[in-house]
């Protein structure tokens, strides 16, 4: 797992919209120690942004 400072690095320099949830534990740990929380906020994004981006869609076919 790569120290801390440099996916917060990529956070930082990210634009918006963006959203920082930090949990206990390695990546995986996270995952499964804190499913809720975790899937819970994955769900949240897909919800907000490609639902968003399927509706914004200007090809005629979608």
């Amino acid at each position: 797992m790569p120290p801390a400072d440099i996916p917060l690095d990529g956070f930082n320099r990210a634009r918006e919209p963006k959203k920082l949830v930090l949990t206990d534990g390695d990546h995986v740990l996270s995952c499964i120690q804190q499913f809720e929380l975790s899937s819970t906020v994955a769900i949240d994004w897909f919800n907000t942004h490609l639902r968003t981006a399927e509706k914004n869609d200007p090809r005629p076919d979608r």
